[in-house]
Parts: C-alpha cells; structure tokens; sequence
C-alpha cells in the first residue's frame, strides 16, 4: 500500500509556505500531532490533506476547494512525498500539483509525478502535465512523451480524457485515460518506439503499479475527520463507520434523538462494528459498551421493510439511550472505528482535526501514548490539550509546531535532554517566543484584564487613566509584568 512521508504547502489558507515532515516510528506507524496558536494554520494542513485526496483518487474537486487558495492569491501548490509497496518493494513518488483559481472555481493547472527507488534520488519529473495560457494539455519530457502518445492507436480517447478532467476539475495523471498509457507502455502494447524512449521507458518499471496502487489507497485507506465531521454529534447526529466489499468502510450516520430506519444488511453491519467497539469502549469510558435496541419492523414509503433501532449506552446492567450521554462520550464513539484502523492497519491514514475535544485530558494522553508505542497505521491531528505532550513517546518525531511566520509555518519539536518535559519546554517557549522562530505573541494577564475591562465599557476618566496604564507597560518587558503589578 502506501504511506505518506511528507508534505510541503503553498499558499493554502494562512499558509504562505510550510514543510512538514511525517516520521515513521519504530512499531512502524507514524504519529503526528499539530500544535500551536489559534490562526496558526493547524487545521489548513488536514484541509490541504483533504484537497490532496480527490485529487490522488482520480475524483473531482470539493466544490469548495477554492475556498483553500489563500486570500490574496491565485493560485495554490501541495507536494507530497509517498512510499508506495509494489511487487515485494519499496518505491517512493512525490507528487506536485498547483491549483489555479479562476472566478470561484479551482481547476488542476499542472501536477507532475517523480519515482524512484530512493526517497533522496528521486531526479527529474517522470512526467509534469500542465495546461497553458491557451489552454493546450502539454506532457513532458516532450520528445519523451510525444512518441508514446504517437504509438497509441485510439488519439481520440485520449484527447476527450485530457478534456474530460479538465472540465471535470480531475487530475489527468491519476485517471484512467494516462494509466491506461503507462499499462500499455508495460506491457508493450503499443507500437515499436525509439530506442532512446524505450530506454527511459525501461528506467520506470513499474510507473503504472506504484500510480495505480497510490490511487487505490486514497480511494480506500485515506480517512479524513474534519471539525465539521465531529460537529455533528452536537447535532444529536452521530457517524459510524461499518465494513464495506469495495474495502473502504461505508459511514452510516445515526439520528442519537430517535429511531432509526436499517435494513437487514445495515444492521448486521451495525452489529459486527458495535462488536469490535465493545472490545475497548470500557477502557476508554470506564464500565460503558454499546449496543442496539431492536424496536421491530416498519414499512418504508416505497414499501420495503426496515428495522426500528436506537442506539443505547449500557453500564452496569442499565440501558440508556446514547443520546443522553455527554458530546464527549458521543465523540469518542464516532472517532472510535478509524482510531482502531489507524492503530492497527499499517496502510490506513486517518486525520482527525481537534482530536482533544471533549475528550478528559488524562484519557487523551494514555491513549496517545499507547499510538505511539504500538500503533501500526498513521495519525495525524490537531489539538490545543497539550497533555500528550509529555506522554507520546519520541516526542522529536511526533510533535510539529506552527509558528506566527505564514513563510515558515512549521518545525519540528526539537528536545533538549532526555529528562526534560516537551510539555514545559513548550510552554517556556510561548512565553519566551520561540528561540528558533516565533510560536506566539505573549500576552500578560494583566493585559488581558485591560482589554476586557475597556471591551465592557468604562467612562472617559477611566478609559484615559488605562490608557496611560497600558503606555506605562508598553516598555516593560512581559517576563517582569507580574512582578511589577
């Protein structure tokens, strides 16, 4: 399958330019959490990872993609370095795409494809697409790919799929119209070419594979929580995931407040995931599993039966509708199915954007430490609890921190000694900060008790009198404001 290793991203929201590396640890997953201020561009990572998705899968653009070019701007560029398994190896991609925005839609403006046996020795594009100011599709290396494209026998399938993706908002090297070029070119289905071309050819053994195989894994293995998605429960509308033949796990959506309509199929696949849940719900909510109230059948409008479920919560023997239980509850639940495929699929991505919400804070911390031990699969989440700071291990390749640069919005944490806390070293450097670059504009709470005291409206005696406070304090620097008031 695949995992990715590594992201660089441009103009996307109050992201200028940021890199961020995603470490593999030594159980063999990889887990990364995102910290920093508020506006400090956290969450635009897991959007620009939500935009990298279609775009991989050979599917359309969100169609509110556009609203991820950063304001100002007109364009947008993610690059993201992969590690692809292919027959029996390893092989590595790195995939670029710019975005152009043009009167509120986002269309595909070039994207190119390196592939290489090393993460280092990538070298020149394999192939770069790129639509130009007369709106012509170009592939390059040109001689390269000219003579491939002359060796195809239908030129007009392969013009409509150029246009289709274009029109379509697609990428044109993940679909099926170019891998179908390098299938051919694999198997030697296409007539006599250079020897020159067939050379280069020869560089790129399995092209088509490591791109196929890349494809496949964000249609099936790529799961993305947005704060939108954990929202939801705020709704009394919870998410859970249950299998699925196509290998991506189908998202059924409950109504927390009443019943809920199933078939037959639905509910057993209910069932099964409530199945697994029950495994680790009463770690993770002491004494608390899960399961279904069956309250008989009804005939739908179009005359088919369904079940009548609720869902209920059940501790000590006693049944309680689930949707009594906190947002805090109903949210682990709803993370519940992809943090077990995260921790124990090492092909499955999962993001989850404030992972800490509604989540008790000692809680949050054992079970990231236990992800960073023993998880197999990649994680990466937002969160302002800075509690599994001090509890995931290899804190050097698990904590990313944003800074007030939109130039270089990312770094990774860096540890000072063994016995020190990544939790106080991070708080000391708000408070200072940042020594490498700046993580937060550092108020006092003298300060802040200023700005509410004129926000809740003071006469003009006093609003002068804290006025000439706050020009006082203007030159005093914050580590001695406490000590001086």
């Amino acid at each position: 399958m695949a995992r990715l290793l590594a992201l660089t991203l441009r103009n996307i929201r109050n992201i200028g330019n940021g890199e961020i590396t995603f470490e593999t640890l030594p159980s063999g997953g990889s887990i990364t959490g995102i910290y920093g201020a508020n506006g400090s561009g956290k969450t635009s990572v897991l959007d620009a990872i939500r935009l990298l998705r279609p775009t991989i899968s050979g599917e359309p653009l969100p169609e509110d993609a556009a609203e991820l070019v950063s304001i100002g701007e007109s364009e947008a560029e993610l690059s993201a370095m992969f590690r692809v398994s292919v027959d029996g190896g390893a092989r590595y991609l790195k995939y670029t795409v710019v975005y152009q925005w043009t009167d509120g839609v986002l269309r595909i403006a070039q994207e190119s494809v390196c592939i290489g046996d090393s993460e280092r020795r990538l070298g020149r594009p394999f192939v770069r697409y790129t639509v130009d100011e007369r709106n012509r599709l170009d592939l390059s290396p040109i001689t390269r790919w000219q003579s491939i494209v002359a060796a195809v026998d239908d030129k007009v399938a392969v013009a409509l799929g150029e246009q289709r993706a274009s029109l379509e908002r697609r990428s044109f090297l993940f679909s099926d119209t170019f891998l179908d070029y390098l299938r051919t070119a694999a198997e030697g289905g296409m007539k006599p070419l250079a020897k020159d071309v067939q050379r280069w050819l020869a560089h790129y053994p399995s092209a088509f594979a490591v791109m196929k195989e890349l494809r496949f894994w964000a249609r099936t293995r790529m799961f993305l929580l947005s704060t939108q998605h954990n929202s939801i429960v705020s709704y009394s509308l919870l998410p859970i995931s249950v299998p699925s033949e196509t290998g991506r796990p189908r998202e059924l959506v409950f109504s927390m407040d009443g019943v809920n309509n199933l078939t037959d199929a639905e509910l057993a696949d209910l069932n099964h995931s409530l199945d697994d849940f029950n495994q680790i719900m009463p770690y993770l909510v002491h004494g608390m599993t899960l399961k279904v109230r069956n309250m008989g059948t009804t005939i739908l409008p179009d005359g088919s039966s369904a079940n009548e479920v609720v869902l209920m919560s059940v501790r000590d023997g006693v049944e309680v509708p689930l949707m009594h239980e906190s947002e805090g509850v109903t949210r682990i639940v709803g993370m519940l199915a992809y943090l077990i495929r995260a921790y124990n699929d090492p092909d499955v991505l999962v993001t989850i954007d404030e992972l800490d919400g509604g989540v008790f804070e000692y809680l949050l911390g054992e079970m990231l430490h236990e992800f960073s031990r023993n998880a197999q699969g990649q994680l990466i989440f937002t969160a302002h609890n800075l509690r599994p700071m001090e509890r995931m291990d290899f804190p050097q390749k698990t904590i990313v921190l944003s800074t007030l640069d939109p130039n270089h919005r990312f770094i990774p944490y860096m540890t000072v000694g063994r016995t020190n806390n990544p939790r106080r070293q991070y708080i000391q450097a708000l408070q200072s900060g940042g020594k490498v670059a700046d993580l937060y504009k550092c108020t006092s709470p003298q300060m802040l008790g200023v700005g509410f005291t004129l926000a809740g409206g003071v006469d003009e005696r006093t609003e002068q009198d804290v006025e000439h406070g706050l020009r006082s304090l203007e030159h005093v620097p914050t580590n001695d404001l406490e000590r001086m008031l």
